[in-house]
């Protein structure tokens, strides 16, 4: 069934795809687009509330300048700016897959930028495995912003970095816990895979602590956003509705963005799940 309304959804509304439009977002998007879901606990304004997503995540690794990064998923390069400027890391590789982030990037590539990998994180993965990429290893962190549960494996996210990060090496992204050893509800995990996310990838608190453990990763911690990520942006759905015109309101692309914030407030509201960030280095 889920196949199903996955085609008929990609025969209808083709221009959604599997991107976001950031226009429908923010009003301004200079230096760069942010595409993440924000977190919301200090601010109401959309780039704001994304940058200080992705900032707490780098303050949490607590990057510096000489670190050697790579960020999986990195969007329209908005991260990789902020890595320079609130933390002044001056090497990055980044990981994307979409040709139109591509284009954004390269029209104006932040200064910091090493290497753009253009794959999906299954296929670099892969490479990785396969020995591919094995003149890469030797970062000091790797992050994905907002975007890791998109991934088909959490295994493969783990085994691979574990292989390209240095002795002492962090990790950080962000991802959804179970809040029980139950498993979703048939109905719920239909939406997710709509959304192009597999919700059997989900753990609770303590699988996901114990999975990192066993592809030695150490000082594994895992912090509660979901206040402040998935109600916050349910709310910001709202006021932003309000600021659209009619038509923006009908682009199939706006439709997506709502359905994004129902669900995220309906698992708010019904606590099956939580945002978590995750950070741990390596032994």
């Amino acid at each position: 069934m889920v196949q199903n309304l996955m085609l008929l959804k990609n025969k209808l509304w083709p221009e959604v795809g599997s991107g976001i439009d950031y226009s429908l977002l923010q009003d301004k998007w200079i230096p760069a687009p942010w595409i993440n879901l924000g977190d919301w606990s200090v601010t109401e304004d959309y780039r704001e509330a994304c940058h200080q997503l992705a900032f707490r995540l780098g303050d949490c690794l607590e990057l510096k300048a000489d670190d050697r990064l790579l960020e999986l998923a990195c969007g329209y390069g908005a991260g990789l700016r902020l890595w320079y400027k609130s933390f002044g890391v001056q090497h990055c590789d980044a990981l994307e897959y979409r040709r139109e982030c591509h284009d954004f990037i390269e029209s104006d590539p932040p200064s910091n930028l090493d290497g753009l990998i253009k794959m999906r994180a299954e296929d670099f993965f892969s490479s990785v495995f396969s020995g591919q990429c094995k003149g890469e290893a030797g970062y000091d962190a790797i992050l994905c912003v907002d975007a890791a549960y998109h991934f088909d494996s959490l295994r493969d996210l783990l085994k691979a970095s574990r292989i390209l990060l240095k002795p002492g090496g962090r990790i950080g992204f962000h991802l959804f816990c179970l809040n029980s050893k139950k498993p979703l509800a048939g109905w719920l995990s239909k939406f997710f895979e709509l959304a192009e996310v597999d919700s059997r990838e989900f753990r609770n608190e303590e699988d996901l602590i114990r999975e990192a453990q066993e592809k030695e990763f150490e000082k594994v911690e895992v912090v509660d956003m979901t206040v402040q990520v998935l109600g916050g942006f349910a709310s910001f759905v709202k006021r932003r509705s309000v600021q659209l015109g009619f038509r923006e309101k009908l682009k199939p692309a706006w439709w997506k963005i709502r359905a994004t914030a129902w669900l995220g407030n309906k698992v708010l509201r019904q606590g099956w799940l939580k945002y978590v960030m995750v950070q741990a280095s390596v032994r």
